[in-house]
């Protein structure tokens, strides 16, 4: 625990940005950085990463436990 929503999408968002620009079409990292976009949205950018989860839960109508 401790890494922030925003500083995760940052990495993926970064990640993303130099394969697009190696010309890699990466459709499934497309997704991630939609989703950790989704979670800086509804979460902020300083939340706990952890609250990732809570997206997916909800898309899924489960809750995971631990």
């Amino acid at each position: 625990y401790g890494f922030s929503t925003g500083l995760m999408f940052k990495d993926v968002a970064l990640f993303m940005s130099r394969a697009e620009a190696m010309g890699l079409d990466l459709e499934a990292c497309a997704s991630v950085r939609k989703i950790w976009q989704e979670a800086v949205d509804t979460f902020g950018f300083d939340s706990d990463f952890t609250h990732v989860v809570e997206l997916q839960e909800k898309a899924a109508d489960v809750v995971v436990k631990g």
